[in-house]
């Protein structure tokens, strides 16, 4: 068993493509970060706005996240 199995059995997670073909779980190749339950994954150091984003997003919502996006001038998704 790989080091992964204990995280991401049965998760759907983000990942770099080099390190993608090493999982076992499901990857979202499209997106930059992925929430899954308690588990939140990103592709790499390219996508921390968005991974950062993502937990403000999990703990505080949409709205709050959205805020700091706008402080930080950064693009955040509508939905």
């Amino acid at each position: 068993m790989t080091l992964d199995f204990f995280f991401t059995q049965d998760k759907i997670v983000a990942a770099r493509p080099a390190v993608a073909n090493e999982l076992t779980c499901k990857i979202v190749e499209r997106s930059n970060n992925v929430i899954d339950g308690n588990l939140i994954t990103g592709k790499g150091i390219g996508t921390v706005v968005d991974f950062a984003l993502g937990i403000i997003r999990k703990f505080f919502g949409h709205g709050r996240a959205k805020s700091v996006a706008n402080g930080i001038v950064f693009e955040y998704p509508k939905s």
